[in-house]
């Protein structure tokens, strides 16, 4: 009994053992299992976070990457705006650098045509024969006395003897200049010939440089007055023929240029060489003016009357005549002889202060 209770006790505390032994493993295992399912856990939860973060990296770097590529879209669309401003920029500048071209090419052209084509030149200066010469005031017409006579015996003459060039003779203030103004105007008026009056008349003159005032201080004065004066009246006598009083633009700059460069500073050479361009503008202004009336001639049938008052002042005036005055005069005279006395198509009329034949 002592041993069967004994065995039993042992039996009871080996199960006793072997049940703590089996529950402290189990304990073991489900503490193993709790801590191996732990880690799982924690190893699900750092793989979620590191699965997270990689696509909040992913988020990031993609939303950089669009960032950086908007504002390199936006840098190169700035920088293509830029290019086509500046390309249009330069294109406007080109259009209007071409338009000034064009504008100024079409000035140049214009300024030639009335400046320098003849074939324009001759037309104005022809129908300058048709404009009404200067009218006469009232209280300057002729009386019925000895100047109506004077009048009268004027152009009876001219009519008698239509291939004498005339000459008017006589002090200020007799009436030359009213005579012939009412002639042109009797002639142009009735549609009788072409007239052309020209006045010198206060050409060059002015209130403090009257015609026969010459007071230079020294030889350098003298002939730059002088050549101011001249030019003066050449303006006017061609202002009168509608003639250019000026080459055109192009003509002016390089004639300028040579002048310039081979003349340099040389004040009287540059004097000298725009007095003897105004002569011999003048010279060509007149020789038109004579052309324009063989043409008139020619196509009305009717002698044309050219009529020059005040001729004296190119050659009495001395800062007239001894810058092209007296060769202006000559010339006159050798047209007179020409057309009026050998070829018979023009008359001409002069008139001038009788001091002229002393």
């Amino acid at each position: 009994m002592g041993n069967s209770s004994s065995i039993a006790d042992e039996k009871i505390r080996v199960e006793i053992r072997a049940t703590e032994e089996r529950m402290k493993w189990e304990r073991e295992l489900a503490a193993a299992r709790f801590t191996r399912e732990q880690e799982e856990t924690t190893r699900f939860k750092m793989e979620q976070e590191l699965a997270a973060a990689r696509i909040k990296m992913e988020q990031e770097l993609a939303a950089a990457r669009i960032k950086m590529e908007q504002e390199e879209t936006a840098a190169r669309i700035k920088k293509l705006k830029e290019e086509i401003t500046a390309i249009e920029t330069r294109n406007r500048i080109r259009n209007v650098g071409l338009d000034i071209g064009l504008a100024a090419i079409g000035i140049l052209f214009i300024d030639f045509i009335i400046h320098g084509f003849n074939p324009y030149i001759k037309r104005r200066v022809k129908r300058s024969f048709l404009k009404m010469p200067p009218s006469v005031a009232t209280h300057n017409l002729i009386p019925l006395d000895s100047r109506r006579s004077s009048f009268l015996h004027v152009v009876e003459d001219m009519a008698r003897y239509p291939v004498t060039p005339r000459v008017l003779l006589g002090p200020t203030g007799c009436g030359k200049s009213t005579l012939l103004k009412i002639v042109a105007n009797m002639y142009c008026k009735n549609g009788l010939r072409p007239v052309k009056f020209i006045s010198i008349r206060g050409a060059g003159h002015s209130k403090n440089n009257p015609p026969n005032d010459v007071t230079p201080t020294c030889e350098d004065d003298a002939f730059s007055g002088n050549s101011e004066a001249f030019k003066n009246i050449t303006e006017a006598i061609l202002k009168q023929i509608d003639y250019p009083i000026r080459r055109p633009i192009i003509e002016e700059f390089f004639f300028s240029s040579i002048l310039s460069f081979k003349l340099g500073d040389n004040v009287k050479a540059n004097l000298r060489y725009k007095n003897m361009i105004n002569e011999d503008r003048l010279s060509a202004a007149l020789s038109m003016l004579v052309d324009c009336a063989v043409e008139l001639r020619n196509e009305k049938g009717e002698v044309p009357l050219i009529i020059f008052d005040e001729i004296h002042d190119l050659v009495r005036v001395s800062r007239f005549r001894d810058v092209g005055g007296l060769r202006t005069f000559l010339k006159l005279a050798d047209q007179a002889v020409i057309h009026n006395v050998n070829y018979q198509d023009i008359n001409f009329l002069f008139a001038g202060n009788s001091s002229i034949s002393g």
